[in-house]
């Protein structure tokens, strides 16, 4: 009987959950029941506001390179065409400050070259080696002036007691030979034209007594003494360096003249 009881009891705790179960359905779907009829409210109207739509940002990167670069162009033609202008400026400075130095030296060697000395002397810039402190264009005027008249043996052997000296007081034998040169040549472009051609034409008797005097004195002697450099001609053959620097300067002398 108890089994019998215990049968019912499930079959009633079935029924009473499928009712259950039914009426939670029902509820579910009356719930969820929407009345068809029309709403008397009336419908919010929907406003549309267009939104700007934002540049691409690669399209952003070159339009603004683009104008940095164009920046950049105008920049450097600003510069270079200041450049320009400077440089024309120096150069017009340049230019007139050379023609205003070329100026004054062409004013100063016309200065010097009418300055000459009453003895007849070319006019000399000044000095600026030792070489060239010693006035050779003396000796070389003493060299000139004459040719074959009456005293010109004196005027020769005078010529060559001056040009020994100077050799002597300038060292010529030790100087540098293109120095030497340079200066004997200038020296003797101080001359006028007529002047060097004297020069030339006396050459050979002057060079001739200079080294009679230093290999035979007493030879010579009588006319140093009527010139009147006997005393000068003595202290050229005394000094032993004399001939050495006698032969630096004819070499130099006859390297110009011929």
């Amino acid at each position: 009987m108890f089994k019998h009881d215990h049968t019912l009891l499930h079959r009633s705790f079935a029924m009473a959950l499928s009712a259950a179960i039914a009426v939670t359905a029902a509820g579910c779907s009356g719930g969820a029941h929407t009345s068809s009829a029309p709403s008397d409210v009336p419908q919010a109207t929907t406003v549309t506001t267009a939104i700007p739509v934002p540049a691409d940002a690669s399209t952003v990167a070159e339009t603004s390179a683009a104008a940095d670069t164009s920046a950049a162009a105008s920049a450097e033609t600003d510069n270079a065409a200041a450049s320009a202008t400077a440089a024309a400026s120096e150069t017009a400075d340049a230019s007139a400050a050379a023609a205003e130095n070329a100026a004054a030296d062409s004013t100063a060697a016309e200065t010097a070259a009418a300055e000459s000395m009453e003895d007849g002397l070319p006019g000399r810039d000044t000095a600026d080696t030792a070489l060239k402190e010693s006035v050779l264009s003396e000796a070389l005027v003493e060299c000139t002036g004459w040719g074959q008249s009456a005293g010109s043996s004196l005027r020769a052997a005078t010529a060559a007691v001056l040009l020994l000296q100077w050799a002597n007081e300038a060292d010529a034998a030790n100087a540098d030979p293109a120095i030497l040169a340079d200066t004997v040549k200038a020296e003797v472009n101080r001359l006028s034209d007529s002047q060097k051609e004297n020069l030339k034409a006396n050459w050979s008797t002057i060079s001739f007594d200079a080294s009679l005097l230093l290999d035979s004195y007493d030879e010579i002697s009588p006319i140093l003494e009527d010139a009147g450099c006997a005393e000068a001609a003595k202290s050229i053959t005394s000094n032993k360096n004399s001939l050495a620097n006698w032969e630096a300067l004819e070499h130099a002398l006859d390297a110009t003249l011929k």
